[in-house]
């Protein structure tokens, strides 16, 4: 400030420079870290850090923390958080190479990235996105871990797209990815195979979820999963999904006293599993609600889901409901052909409150529900070789119903309603 005297009158003159001049930014910080450094020097490219969580401990809003190739047996736990307007903290493997470490936990940090890591071996999750608020999570594996490889919990504003996840829950714990009591997370591109327990289960109070374009197979229980447990659970989208040799494919269910509502499984391809393709599940304690609300499933393929049970194979087929305390499902539009016992079923004693199952392409044998549905042959264009689109003069070519919330592509990726109306099943012609 520049003073200046006239007179007997004192007048103080400010200098005022541009707003970015008087509180200019840091530049942000390229942090690197290799087997080779020492978290005692600087942590540059040529200097890196020794320690994946030094480096990350020194990280500030819109840094980057880039690792070196190798096997770092570490229990990372996020100290920093990054912030609004594009200054996340970026960490991520160096381009091409292997990076692996013992777990990974966000610990409440927010505004991250996290790419191309691999975890191995954890004491019980492999990766942990807890408290957090906007992270994405990309191009990441987990392998060998005793309960989830990813677990999302109490977080908001998650996006986790193109992860593997396999060999999870080796010892039971959760499912092997869980996203429960949190809000607007996407699971999308993703792949969950050869694990135990459930492959991909939303519950406990989330709400606002995706369940995208993702792949689950050779999976002990459950595919997708949507279980209330003893919250208020809902808004929950499942599509486009490719899910086989599972016990059972798709499922909403409300174990524990909660409440599990709007649901959506929309143009999802299920096959070959051991149970039912599709399911409204009452499972849990007897001294508890199982209350479901407004469940929809829509345009899915379900085909060759069978196999033996105790109680002699009834336990299977395309879509069984067996919840007398949900009320509002709706079943419209769905391929479900070959599939043992019966395509589209209402277990004996336990129907749902509401059922609409309309619209419908069954095909096989079984108690099934025919009124209102197409009892036809598919023809599909190389069954044998799972590509289960329909095939020319197929009878669900433009012969499905027009509902809410089919969305505007199917399982491929093309348009809805190719000809004069919308197909039955995940494909449109």
């Amino acid at each position: 400030m520049l003073i200046r005297t006239i007179g007997t009158l004192t007048l103080a003159v400010g200098l005022f420079l541009p707003v970015g001049a008087q509180r200019a930014r840091p530049a942000p910080r390229a942090i690197f870290v290799a087997l080779n450094g020492d978290d005692a020097g600087p942590g540059t490219t040529d200097r890196p850090y020794r320690t994946i969580q030094h480096a990350t401990d020194t990280a500030k809003p819109r840094d980057s923390v880039t690792i070196r190739a190798g096997d770092y047996k570490e229990e990372v736990r996020l100290t920093t958080s990054g912030s609004y307007f594009g200054r996340a903290i970026v960490i991520q493997a160096e381009a091409g190479a292997k990076v692996s470490l013992t777990s990974l936990d966000t610990a409440g940090q927010d505004h991250l990235t996290i790419r191309g890591l691999t975890v191995s071996g954890s004491k019980y999750v492999g990766i942990t996105v807890s408290g957090s608020f906007r992270v994405r999570l990309e191009n990441c594996r987990t392998e060998n871990t005793p309960a989830s490889g990813i677990l999302v919990d109490k977080s908001n504003d998650v996006i986790v797209s193109h992860c593997d996840v396999t060999k999870a829950c080796v010892r039971g714990g959760e499912e092997s990815i869980s996203i429960k009591r949190s809000v607007q997370v996407t699971l999308e591109d993703s792949e969950v195979h050869d694990t135990f327990h459930e492959g991909i289960d939303v519950k406990e109070g989330s709400k606002e979820v995706i369940v995208r374009r993702n792949r689950v197979h050779h999976v002990e229980r459950q595919g997708l999963y949507a279980d209330a447990w003893d919250a208020d659970t809902g808004n929950i989208r499942f599509e486009s999904n490719i899910v086989h040799d599972c016990m059972v494919g798709l499922v909403a269910c409300t174990e524990s006293g909660g409440l599990l509502h709007d649901v959506t499984f929309v143009g999802n391809v299920v096959y070959d599993c051991k149970g039912p393709g599709m399911m409204v599940a009452k499972w849990g304690g007897a001294d508890s609600t199982h209350r479901i609300r407004n469940v929809a499933y829509l345009n899915n393929t379900v085909v060759n889901c069978s196999g033996p049970s105790k109680s002699g194979g009834i336990w299977a087929g395309g879509m069984l409901m067996e919840n007398d305390q949900a009320e509002g499902v709706t079943v419209v539009n769905n391929v479900l052909s070959g599939n043992g016992y019966a395509q589209l079923r209402v277990a004996n004693g336990l129907p749902p409150k509401g059922v609409v199952a309309k619209g419908n392409l069954i095909d096989g044998p079984g108690e099934n529900i025919t009124e209102g549905n197409l009892v036809q042959k598919v023809r599909f264009v190389n069954a044998a070789a799972k590509d289960f689109r329909l095939a020319p003069g197929s009878p669900g070519i433009d012969a499905g119903l027009t509902v809410v919330g089919i969305g505007e592509t199917d399982a491929a990726g093309k348009p809805r309603v190719q000809g004069r109306r919308i197909d039955i099943g995940a494909f449109e012609r």
